[in-house]
């Protein structure tokens, strides 16, 4: 792997982090944890949840903004 990730200019980058990456970006972008799970190849979608994503600064604005929203704005 650390050659891989060298020659692509990916120095450091561990193949740990790469499924770090994709189960973020699963999330991003609305996939169910089910299906991230099943990717990852993990027998429980609590553990691809707790160890494999993290929320982000855009996501908590758009989780208050939606809060805010059902609340309706006063």
């Amino acid at each position: 792997m650390s050659r891989i990730a060298a020659a692509a200019g990916l120095e450091g980058v561990r193949l740990h982090d790469l499924r770090h990456a994709v189960a973020t970006i699963l999330a991003a972008t609305g996939s169910s944890p089910a299906i991230t799970s099943k990717i990852l190849g993990h027998a429980s979608v609590a553990f691809t949840l707790q160890t494999y994503t993290h929320p982000n600064e855009e996501e908590l604005d758009r989780a208050a903004a939606a809060f805010e929203r059902a609340l309706g704005s006063r």
